[in-house]
């Protein structure tokens, strides 16, 4: 068919791909008969281009491959599933096609299934609870209680502690430090000591030892009654880097005066 000018083809509902030439001038009436046909124009009346190809049922089955334990007809489209790289089951429990499991299928292993019996077995009774076979819990009747009936075991503590080691050890003062032999005690840790007499039965000199001041406080005077009071010895130069303060008395073993701080410094005391 030789090519044609737009305005020489006839309008036509429908028309054939050779039809799609021409040469489109820029008129009205010329571009109105343009749309007239592209709008009647299908598929069918077009062209595929190598880059663009239409669908078709033998192009979509060309373009599928299969690989592991199946097959694969191109020519049919049909794909079977033979052994997906498991072991082949023919069937289950005796039945073949869709199978639905449910727990009757499967066995129990670590997590064990519900039963009535189970939850019965796991309950466990208390004083006057009954706890049936069926699962039912009822209480009895205590009966009539008397004191006698009545023990540190069934009564709750309140405001009144019972007894016990840890409550004495963590309230009696003072704490004893006991060494591997509890009958020969070394060490006395407390804050507080009460007592009317301090008596030393060791071989050694006793010690009274403190990182602060230790304080004697009496309500009318603290006595030495049979002994003399020794006051520690120091030179001058010892004496020069005390931290004194008024009322502190030393002897000073350079001069070998005793010797009192007072506000103006240390003052000989004879």
């Amino acid at each position: 068919m030789a090519k044609q000018r737009l305005t020489e083809l006839p309008l036509a509902s429908s028309i054939s791909q050779t039809d799609l030439v021409y040469v489109v001038q820029s008129t009205t009436s010329r571009a109105s008969n343009i749309a007239t046909v592209f709008a009647s124009a299908t598929t069918g009346n077009i062209r595929e281009h190598s880059g663009n190809l239409y669908f078709t049922n033998a192009r979509a089955r060309q373009a599928i491959t299969v690989t592991g334990g199946a097959s694969y007809d191109a020519g049919s489209g049909v794909i079977n599933v033979n052994n997906l790289g498991v072991e082949y089951v023919a069937n289950v429990n005796g039945a073949n096609g869709q199978v639905i499991l449910t727990t009757a299928n499967i066995a129990e292993q670590g997590n064990l299934y519900f039963t009535n019996s189970r939850v019965v077995a796991a309950l466990i009774q208390g004083n006057y609870i009954v706890i049936e076979a069926n699962g039912r819990i009822s209480s009895t009747s205590p009966g009539t209680i008397t004191a006698n009936d009545l023990t540190t075991s069934n009564v709750v503590e309140l405001n009144n502690l019972y007894y016990t080691n840890t409550r004495v050890f963590s309230n009696v003062q003072p704490i004893l430090q006991l060494k591997a032999n509890i009958a020969d005690l070394q060490n006395i840790t407390s804050n507080v000591i009460t007592a009317n007499s301090f008596i030393s039965a060791g071989s050694g000199v006793p010690t009274i030892e403190s990182g602060t001041n230790i304080n004697l406080a009496a309500n009318a005077a603290v006595v030495i009654t049979q002994s003399v009071l020794r006051l520690a010895n120091f030179t001058d130069g010892q004496i020069a880097n005390l931290t004194a303060v008024a009322g502190d008395i030393v002897y000073n073993s350079t001069n070998s005066k005793f010797q009192g701080y007072t506000t103006s410094g240390w003052k000989d005391l004879h």
